[in-house]
């Protein structure tokens, strides 16, 4: 999928370089929102990843008469732009006019929700969401099929631990995966049949991602892929959640029955 957001650059002709030293007028429609705001809230509502890519015009020596020759050069998170594979769209340039237009091959996969999209834009915006941003940038890079396996069991632990063990930073490993599984199950399950389940899958994947950390390594089979998209969604849920609803004033207390007044509804 493409998205094109309109942004002023200065200065007007530059060489692109690896330092990234343009100057950007961000969107003035909402404050705080940028670019990477932008990718979070459009990873979470399209449960896939997102990043930003910067492309120039080489025009050459009287080429600009000609012809226009287009160069990807990178991505905010990669050291090159990786061209999609497969691609969906055409695109297609009337110099003349200045119009590009954007022909999709096949019709849309995915329907985005506006409100859930702006909840989103609005919440990690807001200064205080620092802590939320993190996790929802570890979140959408374990979606990224670019990186290896362990990789994303990384990401996804460090996610994970963003936002059920912030209260928490010097627990032992144990205690860790055990708040964070129970923490996790409480705030997501709906009964005790559904904690049981996301209980589970976290205490996996936390287990899972240690391997990784400690041996940069996991297998790649189809059970830990599974498990890796089972988490991931489960994380997900959790990232919406806070979004709409915050977070209760004391992780510990969910457990009690307290923090959540609907703390049973996922």
């Amino acid at each position: 999928m493409l998205l094109t957001i309109d942004y002023s650059a200065e200065p007007a002709l530059f060489r692109p370089s690896q330092e990234r030293s343009v100057t950007i007028a961000r969107a003035t429609e909402h404050p705080g929102v940028d670019s990477d705001i932008v990718c979070q809230a459009l990873s979470l509502e399209a449960d896939a990843f997102a990043e930003v890519a910067y492309s120039w015009n080489n025009f050459g020596e009287l080429s600009a008469l000609l012809l226009v020759e287009q160069h990807e050069i990178w991505s905010t998170g990669q050291a090159r732009f990786r061209v999609p594979q497969n691609l969906n769209f055409s695109l297609s340039t009337d110099f003349a006019r200045g119009v590009t237009t954007l022909t999709l091959h096949e019709p849309r996969e995915l329907q985005i929700d506006n409100e859930r999209l702006r909840v989103a834009l609005s919440g990690l915006a807001e200064p205080s969401a620092t802590n939320l941003r993190g996790a929802v940038s570890r979140w959408a890079r374990s979606k990224d099929n670019g990186s290896t396996l362990a990789d994303r069991f990384i990401d996804l632990r460090i996610a994970l631990e963003s936002v059920y063990l912030r209260d928490f930073p010097h627990e032992h490993s144990r205690e860790m995966a055990f708040r964070l599984a129970v923490f996790g199950a409480w705030h997501l399950g709906a009964n005790p049949d559904e904690r049981k389940l996301v209980r589970k899958k976290l205490r996996d994947t936390y287990e899972k991602s240690s391997r990784a950390v400690h041996t940069g390594h996991v297998e790649s089979t189809s059970e830990n892929e599974e498990l890796l998209s089972d988490a991931q969604a489960l994380v997900r849920q959790g990232l919406l959640k806070l979004l709409a609803s915050g977070a209760p004033p004391v992780w510990g207390d969910l457990i009690l029955g307290a923090g959540y007044e609907d703390a049973t509804e996922a």
